[in-house]
């Protein structure tokens, strides 16, 4: 029993690592043609610019929610037969939102949030938040931080261990969390 449970874990393992491939095949490609990516990295769900990704450099501690980035733009190469190109870079402690753009030519300082559904068509201070199409800078993080504290200590709070959310809790959970503003759940990874 102990051999075909190491057998399957093996192949388990195996499989994962050959679907992350295959799923992440841009991220990786990005990486192996010269994107820079630091320690604690998350955005391989991302896409980046398949014909330029050195052009890209992304610090630590950054997350990058199923976006894009661009480091070059073609709407000219029918007409002027060149292709704009920019260096995009992205500073250390960044949140970039879910379905959010950047494009050629960014600069993101450190610990800015971009906001989900941002187009960032211009450089983004460090510490900011930004948000829209064309993202501008809606507030500070340390205001936004702020202000999430205030809505902690208003509502009733519950933190859970993602990893021990049980499906009779996920049905409790949607119920307390759509008919009760009073409450407020967050879930750690």
């Amino acid at each position: 029993m102990k051999a075909e449970e190491y057998i399957m874990g093996t192949l388990n393992r195996i499989l994962y690592v050959i679907f992350s491939r295959i799923k992440y095949a841009n991220y990786y490609r990005a990486i192996k043609r010269g994107m820079i990516v630091g320690d604690h990295f998350f955005g391989q769900n991302s896409i980046y610019d398949k014909n330029y990704p050195w052009l890209i450099k992304i610090g630590n501690n950054v997350t990058i929610t199923h976006s894009t980035i661009l480091a070059h733009d073609e709407s000219m190469k029918k007409h002027l037969h060149v292709t704009s190109v920019g260096a995009v870079t992205i500073d250390d402690n960044v949140f970039v939102g879910f379905n959010s753009t950047i494009l050629p030519g960014v600069h993101i300082g450190s610990n800015a949030i971009i906001a989900a559904g941002s187009l960032v068509n211009r450089d983004v201070k460090a510490g900011t938040v930004v948000g829209g199409v064309p993202a501008k800078q809606i507030k500070t993080v340390d205001d936004f931080v702020e202000k999430q504290q205030v809505k902690l200590s208003a509502k009733r709070t519950q933190i859970l261990d993602y990893s021990e959310i049980s499906n009779e809790m996920k049905k409790d959970l949607y119920a307390n969390l759509s008919t009760n503003d009073d409450v407020l759940a967050f879930v750690k990874d």
